[in-house]
């Protein structure tokens, strides 16, 4: 039943993009899956930290974040709450500050919602460190996207660095600052050079140094093969962000109001100094070279799966993009634009690649997300 109420919500999302009743449902539907969820692959093993953490083993555990620790150390001994009722509360917080991070980026809010409830909102329900974290680090994206001035800088850095308080993960998004004040041929000597500097994390004189800070564990599970990638794997996931690269690149070049805007992009993506005013769409520009810049990522998700999460902002911002597209680019009955059928595309093998290298999410997250809930039963 909770499957077929998810698939109507995603269907009425994309028909009714800026609905605020239906957003309202769509956001309490979230909300209750993860209040109520009672069972994933993480689920035991963040009971116990929490449970630990409030007997007092506060860096005992597999967590090393303070602003979840010190969270769960406040709700179990000050609030008294049980792990169980904290989760209802942290499913609050998480699901009132999506609601503002969506609001502030697109007022298409529905689409966003559908999207990211087909990917990657289950997966979320099973990673909770991951969902705040991301949705912090998206409420920091969007003061450098959106805004000028010192206060963006300020509030950019200050919402991701509270990102990484959750999981570090997000710390990976402050060098992001760059698609602000860079041309995008710089942004490519960056992505290529940032390339190469994670790939030779795997290189034993650079592990060896690395160890200096980070322990044994943390290496094998962030830097070493963690042996769960096949050249199939690898050779879809080039693929599919590269393909992503492509269809936002499309996406901005229509949302752009210069017609002529293809030469003069072309002209900076080079360097160059066009003469006369080029007007664009400076939000779309910088989303697109965020996007072209965490391409970098590859180098570390082709050996470690679980540098899959970093990917989920930039889905996040993708939705935001084909949103503002959709309020700029109308279906006909004789007119579809090409930026729907490619973003669509894209999605759609996305999704085959995701479910391809990560089958094991289908019983560890997707099924126990609708299938093991107290609340919607």
């Amino acid at each position: 039943m909770l499957y077929a109420a998810a698939a109507i919500l995603i269907v009425l999302g994309f028909v009714f993009p800026k609905n605020k009743v239906l957003t309202v449902v769509m956001l309490l539907f979230m909300w209750a899956l993860l209040a109520y969820n009672r069972d994933n692959a993480d689920y035991q093993n963040y009971m116990n930290i929490y449970n630990n953490i409030r007997d007092g083993n506060l860096w005992g555990t597999t967590v090393d974040e303070e602003g979840f620790i010190y969270l769960c150390r406040f709700c179990s001994t000050v609030l008294g709450l049980d792990y169980y009722q904290f989760l209802v509360l942290y499913s609050t917080i998480c699901t009132v500050l999506f609601a503002v991070m969506v609001k502030l980026y697109t007022e298409n809010s529905n689409i966003v919602i559908a999207l990211f409830m087909i990917y990657s909102y289950w997966c979320m329900i099973c990673q909770v460190r991951s969902y705040l974290a991301t949705i912090l680090a998206m409420i920091g994206l969007y003061f450098l996207f959106y805004h000028d001035g010192k206060m963006s800088w300020i509030l950019f850095f200050a919402f991701v660095i509270a990102g990484g308080f959750f999981h570090r993960t997000a710390w990976f998004f402050l060098p992001f600052f760059v698609v602000k004040i860079t041309n995008m041929k710089t942004i490519v000597i960056v992505t290529a050079a940032a390339s190469v500097g994670f790939l030779s994390l795997r290189v034993p004189f650079v592990t060896k140094l690395v160890g200096l800070v980070l322990s044994q564990q943390k290496i094998n599970n962030w830097l070493l093969d963690d042996g769960n990638r096949s050249i199939i794997g690898i050779g879809m996931l080039f693929f599919v962000r590269g393909l992503l690269i492509v269809i936002e690149l499309m996406m901005f070049y229509s949302l752009s109001r210069n017609k002529k805007l293809s030469l003069s992009y072309f002209d900076r993506f080079l360097g160059r100094k066009t003469t006369g005013k080029v007007e664009f769409d400076a939000v779309a520009e910088r989303i697109f070279k965020a996007t072209v810049l965490s391409f970098a990522f590859v180098a570390l998700e082709a050996f470690v799966r679980d540098y899959e999460r970093l990917f989920r902002i930039v889905m996040l911002l993708s939705y935001v993009l084909f949103a503002d597209f959709t309020v700029h680019k109308k279906i006909t009955p004789n007119k579809i634009p090409v930026g729907y059928v490619g973003y669509y595309m894209f999605f759609t093998l996305f999704m085959a690649y995701f479910l391809y290298g990560f089958v094991g999410w289908i019983d560890g997250a997707l099924r126990p997300a609708f299938e093991c809930n107290t609340l919607l039963k």
